[in-house]
């Protein structure tokens, strides 16, 4: 009697194992299929709506950085600005060599000094104190963030 049970026990592991397999493939294939329709709202220049898909994505295989990465420039093409960062900052922590991950922090630096460059530009308070030249932001990257304050130009 206790051998069958035991043979029933092991089979009954085994068919759990194989459903919990094919569950984490289907996640898999349901995070793709959300991160397409993500790309195809890009492409479509809905970067807004792409958001929902991107997430989605992620929430079936987090650790994705394809679908990370994706999420992060619709973030920033959409204007949030400081979520773009967190998840790009995340990447860039697991690796900093990766040439696309650079270039997609250096278009967000660039999106930022835009934004601080015309906050400094268009301020009726630091007008008044302002200096001659318009200042020009200087950003460093470091794992806090994007740093940096705007300094006056020296031409």
């Amino acid at each position: 009697m206790l051998a069958v049970l035991t043979l029933i026990a092991i089979a009954a592991f085994a068919a759990v194992s194989r459903l919990v397999t094919r569950l984490k493939a289907n996640e898999k294939q349901i995070g793709w299929h959300s991160f397409e329709a993500g790309v195809a709202e890009v492409q479509s220049g809905r970067p807004e709506r792409a958001l929902d898909d991107f997430r989605a994505a992620l929430s079936y295989d987090r650790d994705n950085p394809q679908y990370q990465l994706s999420l992060a420039r619709a973030l920033r093409d959409t204007g949030r600005l400081n979520e773009a960062e967190a998840y790009l900052l995340h990447l860039w922590e697991a690796s900093p060599q990766d040439s696309t991950i650079n270039l997609a922090l250096a278009r967000l630096a660039s999106s930022l000094a835009l934004l601080r460059s015309a906050y400094w530009g268009f301020c009726p308070r630091l007008l008044v104190a302002a200096p001659a030249r318009a200042p020009t932001p200087g950003f460093r990257t470091s794992r806090k963030g994007l740093t940096g304050t705007p300094t006056t130009a020296n031409t």
